[in-house]
């Protein structure tokens, strides 16, 4: 599950890129290399709100020694300020150090911000943090803890999925991304069928949340139904939601970005297993070779 793991992250970012660096990323701009100058860098406000959007953009470019550093820097500096942010400034300090395989590190900044939302009685908050300890725990492949947190978050984040009279104040992109990390959990436990139903439903709050069909959300959401289809041996079905999610990554992140080449590592695998391989139908996508350095 190493490169399904990779991919998720990127879900995990949507409410975080959202708050701190406007729609334009959620809703479909490229994401590459963040190009910024040393002078362009010395213009930043010395506030903890701009390094935590520099932190932000820097982990979504991959950028992660920056990105760390400027998150250090955010958190020091909202912590001086005493702002309501510095929770969410933890929590993605932790996703950046699960992408960079620093679990005990992730656990440490995901464990503080529980910590502060737990005393500020903050239950969405609450919810968010169990979500992230989830991907933690994922990472660590301790599965008992990562489905327990990630059932927590779901309940708190998404009662409706049980309960459709109950209703909780999390954002669309926040109840989606503790319903694809619940079902990446199930598919690393390798129950692909309880998977599926909650990509369904991430699905579904994806395209009524960006209309449009935002690239970011939709792409990969639909990236791993394949997966977890494809997994429960129906490659047929799948086929169809692996290359219209490959494909919508390809418009949304830079062909360098690892976490795009890790999806289309498991494509290829895909197509491989389906078809043999050098098939014709991975010669049609001829991007995939190309992208894989093949």
């Amino acid at each position: 599950m190493r490169r399904i793991r990779l991919t998720t992250i990127v879900i995990a970012l949507l409410s975080l890129a959202g708050r701190c660096l406007g729609p334009n990323i959620v809703s479909g701009q490229k994401l590459s290399g963040a190009q910024m100058t040393s002078q362009e860098r010395a213009k930043i406000p010395n506030d903890g709100a701009s390094w935590f959007k520099l932190a932000v953009a820097f982990q979504i470019s991959a950028r992660y020694k920056d990105s760390e550093r400027a998150y250090k820097k955010a958190v020091r500096l909202l912590k001086t300020e005493g702002s309501e942010s510095m929770s969410d400034a933890l929590d993605g300090m932790g996703t950046m150090y699960v992408q960079i395989r620093k679990y005990e590190k992730a656990r440490t900044v995901e464990t503080e911000a529980l910590l502060i939302r737990e005393a500020k009685h903050d239950a969405v908050g609450v919810g968010l943090s169990w979500m992230h300890l989830a991907l933690v725990s994922l990472g660590q492949h301790r599965l008992p803890d990562a489905e327990m947190f990630a059932e927590m978050a779901v309940h708190r984040l998404v009662p409706e999925r049980t309960n459709p009279t109950m209703h909780s104040t999390a954002t669309a992109d926040e109840k989606m991304t503790a319903l694809v990390y619940l079902a990446e959990i199930r598919c690393a436990q390798v129950h692909y069928d309880d998977a599926i139903p909650e990509l369904v439903a991430a699905l579904g709050i994806a395209k009524s949340v960006h209309p449009a069909g935002s690239p970011l959300a939709i792409s990969y959401i639909k990236f791993l139904l394949g997966y977890a289809i494809w997994k429960n041996g129906e490659p047929g079905r799948a086929a169809e939601l692996f290359e219209s999610g490959i494909r919508g990554l390809q418009a949304t992140v830079s062909p360098t970005h690892p976490t795009f080449t890790a999806a289309v590592r498991q494509y290829k695998a895909f197509l491989n297993e389906i078809h043999g391989p050098h098939s014709v139908e991975a010669r049609r996508l001829g991007f995939l070779n190309e992208l894989d350095g093949h």
